[in-house]
C-alpha cells in the first residue's frame, strides 16, 4: 500500500519529524547536564569517607542539604565508625544558621571553634557533638 502525499502534507510531515527530533535532543541534553551536576563529590573507600569539595573560605553561600551530607544536631552525640552513618574521613563543616559565622563543635569531649566552610577530619571512634547551632558536614 502506497500513500501519496502532496507538497503541503510532505512539508508538514518533515516539520513534525524535525520538531520531534529537536525535542529528543533537548531531553537528552537536559538529562546529561543533570547527571553531571549531581555527581557525588564524596567517595567512600574501605568505609572511609573522602571528599573532593574544597573548603570555600571567604565565600558566602547558603547551606543546602545534599546527598552525602550529615546533619549534626545540637546536643546529640555522634560517633564516627566505619559501619555507622557518620563515617571517619574528611568533611567541610558548614553552619546550619546563616547568622553565625563561627560555631563550636565538641570533639572527644573538647570544644573547638570552627568557622563556616572549615575542614574537619574525623578518625575512627571520634565522638562529635554540635554545641551552639546545627552543623552540616559535607
Amino acid at each position: 500500500m502506497l500513500i501519496l502525499l502532496n507538497d503541503t502534507q510532505t512539508k508538514l510531515l518533515i516539520g513534525v519529524i524535525i520538531a520531534v527530533a529537536a525535542l529528543l535532543v533537548l531531553i537528552t541534553l537536559t538529562i546529561i547536564i543533570k547527571t553531571k551536576k549531581s555527581k557525588k563529590s564524596v567517595i567512600v573507600k574501605d568505609n572511609v569517607r573522602y571528599t573532593n569539595e574544597a573548603s570555600l573560605k571567604g565565600k558566602a553561600q547558603s547551606v543546602t542539604f545534599n546527598v552525602g551530607d550529615f546533619l549534626v544536631k545540637v546536643g546529640t552525640r555522634y560517633t564516627s565508625t566505619k559501619k555507622g552513618p557518620l563515617l571517619p574521613g574528611k568533611y567541610v563543616v558548614k553552619t546550619g544558621d546563616s547568622n553565625q559565622k563561627s560555631f563550636y563543635l565538641r570533639i572527644n569531649g573538647l570544644n573547638r571553634n570552627f568557622n563556616d566552610n572549615s575542614e574537619l577530619v574525623l578518625a575512627e571512634n571520634d565522638v562529635l557533638e554540635a554545641v551552639n547551632c546545627n552543623v552540616v558536614l559535607r
